[in-house]
């Protein structure tokens, strides 16, 4: 299991990257939808980022929002 660096709250983005990070967040919403997970506490709190080099991993937090 990767560990997180923090919450999107902690960060300070620029237009480019919070596009980048909206595409990745439907992305997995999308992958849960197709699963049918319903995840229904979607946060920036939740939302955990590590970083990886030059690139940012994103992982949705508090896994006990999902519904099946």
């Amino acid at each position: 299991m990767q560990e997180a660096n923090g919450t999107l709250d902690e960060l300070k983005l620029d237009g480019r990257l919070v596009a980048k990070i909206l595409i990745e967040i439907t992305k997995m919403l999308i992958c849960f939808y197709e699963q049918g997970i319903i995840y229904y506490d979607l946060k920036s709190d939740n939302i955990l980022y590590t970083c990886l080099g030059r690139e940012i991993a994103l992982f949705l937090g508090d896994i006990g929002s999902f519904v099946k």
